[in-house]
């Protein structure tokens, strides 16, 4: 994809808005690898070559130049491949491996990553929630328990109180 407007937007100097564009229709006609090519050349324009490698990393560029921001990627953000899927665009975290080209498939294997893009991360994410969950759980039953114990204290008090105005 590189429709008119795009190509308006890089014409103008405006790779801002390229890339918005472009990330757009990713977001919506869901992955593709040429487009994350696309995207990734723009943000070697824009000066960026990290994020230059994480959108290289999921395309089907399969050069010096894309293996270079890649490494600066995976320098960034590696060599867990947990922290680098993290990194990656929720609409390029495919359930089915063999729908990536075989250049990303094979920066999936030597990454480590053995599993599919998005079971490894749903996986990861899972685990750190349930340990946010357990925290947040015993919050609220402390919350609750200091709750009912003001209570009973109140009840206590204020039933002294009545009981000392009779005597």
């Amino acid at each position: 994809m590189s429709g008119p407007k795009v190509q308006d937007d890089l014409d103008r100097g405006d790779y801002g808005r390229a890339k918005e564009r472009l990330c757009s229709y990713i977001r919506g006609a869901g992955y593709s690898p040429s487009v994350c090519v696309r995207i990734a050349e723009i943000c070697v324009k824009m000066h960026d070559p990290r994020e230059a490698g994480r959108w290289y990393f999921i395309g089907d560029e399969d050069s010096a130049e894309a293996d270079r921001h890649i490494k600066l990627f995976l320098g960034r953000f590696g060599p867990r491949p947990v922290d680098v899927v993290a990194q990656l665009p929720k609409v390029t975290k495919l359930a089915d491996r063999s729908r990536y080209p075989l250049c990303v498939q094979r920066r999936l294997d030597e990454l480590g990553l053995t599993g599919q893009v998005g079971e490894s991360y749903t996986r990861a994410i899972r685990g750190r929630e349930s340990i946010v969950d357990a925290g947040v759980r015993f919050g609220c039953v402390a919350a609750l328990l200091m709750l009912g114990l003001i209570f009973v204290i109140g009840c206590v008090t204020i039933g002294g109180w009545i009981i000392g105005m009779w005597h």
